[in-house]
């Protein structure tokens, strides 16, 4: 894997935004950031000046349902959202239309009950006025950095439903949650914040970790995570796992998978510290959300749910947030295993909804 530039992080000059590229590139290269578009020496010869935007950023981290394949279940599924909440309808023909459109799923062995699907409906409708209103959220940024597939560090771009999800054609739960938590009453109440994100699909836990990051066996991330920490200085505030389907599908034990994520939050946790500086009294108290396997993942294996429930029950500074493995039929999500468009949608609010207890009812 090629080292990453370590360098704080820059806001994307692309060529279709307010901004544009210091040297021409292809119209199509636009989403990807000039950075990833241009031969990497040439753009820093003609770069000479760094945009940086000293916001309160999260770091999210994961595999594929981290990456964010919002078109993968159904391809129009987001648009389709937008365009029934636009209509006007009263509540209940709104949740109607939209239980419909979930139950359309081409992915006819992942269709969920329609008990399920009005759930997901009813869940959607509450946060209609993040969904109906523009799609680019104008304070917020966001940087997805692909460890297999980007030579250096992501550029930060303002989040929407094509800036941070998988090869940045997609979204990810990041999408809701910069919609949502910007508005509730924390301190963090009407700012700019930033994401930062690390995701690569298909990977295990194991292959995060720093004790393996010289392993000749399989690639490993650390130092990609590591630098990304790295480029936001001080001002990261939490750490969101979003990770464990490729370990289900190994049936790693529980006990296994509860000490590697044991292990691996401590070090992202001792390496955030290192940055912020006093910002946090020790490691162990700078907030973590595990977002939990969802059905898919649990059919293979209950082992690694049950070890990242233990983790959260064991530790007071970190929380779980809940994808659908639950006796609530009404709470459950897609079981595909690339969550649709609705349930990214569902679970970045409840990433928000779980981050506001952090700071306060």
């Amino acid at each position: 894997m090629n080292p990453l530039i370590h360098s704080p992080f820059d806001l994307c000059h692309g060529c279709q935004d307010t901004l544009s590229c210091p040297s021409p590139i292809q119209s199509n290269e636009c989403a990807r950031g000039c950075q990833l578009a241009e031969p990497l020496e040439s753009f820093y010869e003609t770069y000479e000046t760094h945009t940086y935007v000293d916001i309160p950023r999260f770091l999210f981290a994961g595999q594929s349902n981290m990456e964010g394949h919002s078109s993968d279940n159904m391809n129009n599924m987001f648009h389709d959202i937008r365009m029934i909440i636009r209509k006007g309808l009263n509540k209940t023909e709104t949740i109607e239309e939209l239980t419909s459109l979930i139950l359309s799923t081409p992915q006819k062995k992942s269709v969920p009950s329609k008990r399920t699907a009005r759930g997901m409906a009813s869940s959607l409708f509450t946060t209609k006025k993040f969904i109906k209103n523009r799609s680019t959220k104008e304070n917020a940024y966001c940087s997805f950095t692909e460890p297999e597939e980007d030579e250096i560090l992501d550029c930060e771009r303002l989040v929407g439903p094509e800036a941070c999800g998988y090869k940045h054609t997609a979204f990810g739960p990041e999408l809701m949650f910069a919609h949502r938590f910007p508005t509730f009453d924390t301190m963090f109440q009407n700012r700019q914040i930033g994401i930062t994100k690390v995701a690569r699909g298909g990977s295990t836990l194991r292959q995060w970790m720093k004790k393996n990051e010289n392993s000749e066996d399989e690639s490993n991330y650390w130092t990609v995570l590591r630098d990304a920490i790295h480029a936001t200085k001080d001002t990261l505030e939490a750490f969101v796992w979003f990770q464990g389907e490729n370990d289900a599908w190994e049936h790693i034990s529980a006990q296994d998978y509860f000490g590697n994520l044991t292990e691996f939050v401590s070090d992202v946790r001792n390496e955030i510290y290192n940055v912020t500086g006093a910002k946090f009294s020790q490691p162990s108290e700078i907030p973590v959300i595990i977002v939990e396997v969802g059905t898919w993942a649990f059919s293979l294996s209950p082992d690694v749910l049950q070890a990242q429930r233990n983790f959260v029950a064991n530790d007071p500074f970190s929380k779980k947030v809940n994808t659908g493995v639950t006796p609530k039929e009404n709470k459950m999500l897609s079981p595909y295993y690339h969550y649709d468009a609705a349930s990214y949608l569902i679970i970045g609010n409840r990433i928000a909804q779980t981050m506001k207890s952090f700071y306060g009812d």
